[in-house]
Order: structure tokens, then sequence, then C-alpha cells
């Protein structure tokens, strides 16, 4: 490195030209150490030689090294060549003196690889040596082509650049370039039989000289040479040491693992055994479990009866209720297979789950597993509904409200009263029954299925879909509203309720609307008829605007009761939130004529009752309620006035209260 260069950062670009420096600095060194530089003018730092020059100056240095050795060897040396060698021993003191000065002028410019060299002038003195200027051959360019490396690219090199042979020493890299250029010429340098170059023939006096003076300083000044040698013997030192050392540690790693491989093998083996044991127990307890073999009857049982009515078997097999929430896992079935005794390896069941592809999803809903069920019977069961479902059967009285059906079937385990609910409002019905299609005014209802969930026994799956519960409600209605047949009074014929409805002029809403009321109002069967007959006397006075034969008005209005705070029954059924202000627009003491639909869902007696009332001239009825020990008392009037007096009577109006 310059002075100048001291104490800041190099650049790559800069670091890879002094690199290259140093190297044609040393080559210069081992020429200079011949006497070949000192009587020649310095090259231009700008002076280009040409590659093809290379050939020329080997087989000059090679001529006059031989010439030397054989001047050498004859004892020759004349008068000339002594003052020459004094000659340059003068100059080459005076140049080490200058030599700092000097230095960059003893460079080739490294700019361009592949640019030529420009032709070096012409040495004044002709009989000495102009020394040659290193320039490191491109061994794989040819001589006659001339190639120039875009700009973009020589920067991106002199970034890259990096020494080929960065390890190597200064000797084995001038031997290498040399061999290089030997082989070039088609010879071939031996390192230890020929030297590195050859002196011109010309300067063989010269050579020797040289050679002489350089071995009577050999005692006092060690050169880079020797320093090498000394360094690369040190090397060879330290990796014989580490050879050895390496040998050393590998006796005692091998001398430890004999001594420690009889105590591996044992503790391995024991693991193996282990190992084998425990998946051994665990594939007889699970291929057992598969199998129901050794599962037995249960200490807690329960007995569910199916569609059949099976029950608890004799042999000690029980069937227990399992329920399976919607979207299980896996891991959710198997633990609850394991908490009801149904499995006893939850992982053997998951694996046998895995293999034959028996994985979600599950179905929803309440399963009636036997103890004696192997893994793929209650993997078809839960998956393939194949299996037996635990049922209940759920009787619903006449009179009971959609809400009073919903909550029944909620506490019954069968569907969720909300769903329920939700159901009855939709529109998912309408092309399967044409009755309930017909209805009109659905938006005006609380509940579009009102009265059309006729009441009867029905047995139901546990955890049942909430359409299958309305469809086995609807079903029944149609068998006994549109297909079931009897005989009507003055008919010869057999009639259903539609068409002897249509016969009198109603419509099966119509009918069921009338029917919720009449059902909601009577005391008994026989009650139904008459009260049917004072709802059709008051309702045909929308003629005379609401006015009775008798004088009493606003008649049209059939105060019905149970119509305040439908869908509830009473105002303690109405939630807090809009008790005080909810207004049932079923409320037949606020409107005339029927509501805009059933108030509950009427028997088979209430819709007989309407389609046959009995004849009366009835307008008011009153009941006195029922007691623990006498029926309820029915009360009839033509007149308000004998309403009043019915109503005192019944106890529903004090004595002294007439208006």
């Amino acid at each position: 490195m310059n002075d100048e260069n001291k104490g800041r950062s190099m650049t790559p670009e800069e670091a890879a030209s002094e690199a290259r420096k140093k190297k044609i600095q040393s080559f210069k060194l081992h020429v200079d150490d011949f006497g070949f530089a000192d009587a020649s003018p310095k090259p231009n730092s700008n002076d280009r030689v040409g590659s093809e020059s290379v050939n020329d100056i080997l087989k000059d240095i090679a001529s006059t090294v031989n010439a030397s050795k054989t001047a050498k060897k004859a004892g020759k040396s004349s008068e000339a060549s002594r003052r020459r060698a004094s000659d340059r021993s003068q100059a080459k003191r005076k140049r080490t003196n200058g030599k700092e000065e000097t230095s960059n002028n003893n460079y080739l410019s490294l700019e361009d690889n592949t640019a030529e060299i420009s032709q070096k002038e012409e040495p004044k003195n002709k009989e000495r040596f102009v020394p040659p200027v290193y320039v490191e051959p491109d061994l794989e360019r040819k001589t006659d082509e001339k190639y120039e490396l875009p700009y973009d690219e020589r920067v991106a090199a002199i970034a890259n650049f990096t020494p080929e042979h960065a390890k190597e020493t200064p000797e084995d890299e001038m031997q290498r370039l040399a061999n290089a250029a030997q082989e070039k010429l088609g010879e071939k340098i031996e390192n230890d039989t020929q030297p590195l170059m050859s002196p011109i023939p010309q300067q063989s006096d010269a050579l020797a000289d040289e050679t002489a003076e350089n071995a009577e300083s050999e005692d006092d000044v060690i050169s880079s040479y020797s320093d090498e040698e000394l360094r690369r013997k040190m090397d060879l030192a330290d990796k014989e040491q580490l050879k050895e050392y390496k040998k050393s540690l590998k006796k005692r790693v091998r001398k430890k693992a004999k001594r420690n491989g009889c105590m591996f093998k044992l503790v391995w083996l024991v693991m193996v055994i282990f190992v084998a044991t425990l998946l051994g127990m665990f594939l007889i307890r699970g291929t057992n479990d598969m199998l129901a073999i050794d599962r037995g009857a249960l200490e807690n049982t329960v007995s569910v009866d199916g569609e059949g009515g099976s029950a608890a078997q004799d042999n000690g097999v029980r069937t227990v209720n399992v329920d399976i929430p919607a979207k299980a896992s896996l891991d959710q079935v198997a633990d609850i297979l394991v908490e009801n005794g149904i499995i006893n390896e939850p992982m053997f069941f998951k694996l046998y789950a895995s293999i034959t592809k028996s994985g979600e999803p599950f179905l929803e809903g309440s399963f009636a597993l036997e103890t004696n069920m192997d893994y793929e019977a209650i993997l078809n069961c839960l998956l393939y509904d194949a299996g037996p479902k635990s049922t209940v059967t759920v009787r619903f009285t006449e009179g009971m409200s959609a809400r009073d059906i919903a909550l029944e079937l909620e506490q019954n385990n069968v569907c969720k009263m909300d769903e329920f609910l939700d159901a009855c409002n939709s529109n998912d019905f309408d092309e399967e029954y044409d009755f309930i299609a017909a209805i009109e005014n659905d938006d005006e209802r609380y509940y579009k299925l009102e009265g059309y969930l006729f009441p009867d026994t029905y047995t139901f799956y546990v955890n049942d879909d909430v359409n299958s519960v309305i469809e086995k409600f609807l079903d029944n209605f149609e068998q006994k509203i549109c297909f079931d047949t009897r005989r009507y009074s003055g008919y010869s014929e057999e009639m259903t309720v539609e068409e002897y409805a249509e016969l009198k002029g109603m419509t099966i809403d119509y009918v069921i609307t009338l029917s919720s009321m009449v059902q909601a109002e009577a005391a008994d069967e026989n009650d139904m008829y008459t009260i049917a007959s004072i709802f059709f006397n008051r309702l045909s006075t929308d003629a005379t605007d609401g006015m009775t034969p008798y004088g009493d008005y606003d008649v049209n209005k059939l105060r019905s009761d149970p119509t305040i705070y439908y869908p509830y029954h009473s105002a303690d059924d109405v939630p807090d939130e809009i008790a005080d202000t909810f207004v049932s627009t079923y409320n037949t003491y606020n409107i005339t004529g029927l509501p805009p639909g059933a108030i509950n869902n009427p028997g088979e007696n209430a819709i007989a009752a309407v389609l046959d009332p009995a004849s009366t001239n009835y307008y008011f009825f009153c009941h006195k309620p029922a007691t623990d020990t006498e029926p309820a008392v029915s009360y009839y009037a033509t007149t308000y006035a004998e309403q009043v007096q019915n109503e005192i009577e019944a106890g529903l109006r004090d004595e002294n209260d007439t208006e």
C-alpha cells in the first residue's frame, strides 16, 4: 500500500489494483535479483506490451541463463563482465535508496487486461539488457483477436475481483505463470531441474557475477524464498502435529465407544421390549373393544322404547341414550361414548374411524346404542342413522296454542321452542299443503300455522328435525279434515269436513278460526254447540250494524275474553319488556267480526259444533267457574239485561253493578 493510502479504507477497485501491483512488484524484484533492470530505462506506466512478446522474452531469458551456466562451468570470467557487474552493483544501491520514488514507474497500468501495450523505446545502450515488464498473460484469449470489454462489465469485474490463486506463495505463482507461458510454446518447465527463467545469452557473464555476489551476501541476508521455505516447514510441522492429535482422538473415541457399547445395547433392548409390550397390550385391548368382547351390562341402565316398543334385553346387554350435539367432532363423539359406557378405548376408536374414513360429520340427535355394538355398528348408527333412536310420545290436548305446543316439545327434548315457532311462521309448507297455501293474511297473524297443529298423541324422535315435527301435525290435520269422511244430518252421502264447509259457504280457515274461539269459551261438548250458535247470531248483526232484534247494539263485536291477550293466555304471561304497551291485534273487544286467525288449535268436537251449531236466539253467554267439587255452569241470554243478571248469579258481577 502506498503512503498516501494509509489511514483510509480502500474501495474494492483500489484493493484489486493494489493486489495486482504487488504481484508485478514481486516479479520485478526477482528480475532485479538477476541484475537485468538496473541499466534499462524505466518503463512508462502508460506503455503497453502485447501478449505476443512474451514468447520472445522467455526465449531470450532461457538462452541467457544457459549461456551463463556454460561460462560458470568453464571458469571463464572476462574483465568486461566484472566491470559490468561492478556498475550494476552501484546502480542497484542507488536504486534501493530511491526505490519508493520510482516504484510506481516500474509497473504496467492495469486499467484494461485486454488492451495492447505500446512498443517500448529502443534502449540507448544496446549492450545492456532491457528488463521485461511483467504482464500477466491471458492464456485463454487468442492473440490475433482484439477484444474490448464494455465499460459496465469492466467496472463489475473490478468490483468482484478475487485472485484465483490468493493462497499461493509468490514462488508458486511465478512458477505457475512461467509454466503457462512455456506450455503455450509447447514446453514444460520442471520445478527441480529447470530454472524459472533463463537469461539472455548476451548477459550470461552478468548473470554469473550477480549470482556470485548474491551468494556472498547469503549468510548476512535471508531472502524471501528462505522465509517462505521456513513457513512451509512450520506449516508442515503443524499439520503433522494436528494429524497426530486427530489419530489419538479417534483412538480415545473408539475406546470409549467400545466400553459403552454393551450398556447401550442393553438399554436399547430393554426399550424395544417395553415398547413392544405396550403396543401389544394396546392392540389386544383395542381389538377386544372394537369387537365388543369385554363390554357387558352397565350398572346404571336406561330402558328406551323405540318405534317398535323394544326395551332392555334379558341377556345383560343394555341400551343407553346417547345425545350427539350439532357438528360434533370425532374427539367429542369418542368422549361421549366413553362417558356413556359404549366404548372403553377412545384412542383405538378414533384410530379405527380414521383408517376406515368414518369420521365427521356425525348426525345430530339422540341415539339408542347397545353396549354390545361393535365399532362398525356404532359408526353406522351415528353417521347414517342406521341404528335405533330414542323416541318420545307426547299428547297435545284440544285448545293448546302454538306456544303451548312448542313448550311441550322442548320439555320432551324433541326440538327447541324458538325453532318450532319460527318454522310456524315460514312458507316451507305452502307447496305441500293446499290449506296452508290458501291463507291470505299470514302477515297479520302472530303464527301462521296456529289452528292447523291438530291436537292428538304423537311419537317423535328425541332431538328431531323441527320441520319433520310440524309435518306430523299437518299430515294429521290433512287426514282428519280433507280425507276422512262422515255422514252429516240431512245428507245421504258421506263428506269430508272440507267438502261440508264448502256446502255451508265457509272456508277451512273461517271454520278453524271460529272453532278455536268456541274451543276456548265452551265448558263442555254440549256447550260448544250453543256458543257456536251465539257467535253466529252476533256475526249476523253485521247487516244491521250490530243491532239485535231486541234493541241491543254493538253486538257484532264478539267480546271473547281469550282474545284479549293472545298470543298469551293472560296479562301475567306477557313479557315484562312489552307488558305496559302490549295490545293484541286479536282483541275482539276492539275489532268487529273474527280475529285475523285462530287463537288455538281446536279439536274435532269444536269443529263439528261450528259446522252444525244449535238453533237459538241467544246473543250473550257466561260461565260460573268450575270448582274441585262442581263443574262449570253455563248461562245464556237473549238481551244484555238478562246477561247482567246471569253474571250476578254466576258471581262475575256485584249485585249493585247493573250497568
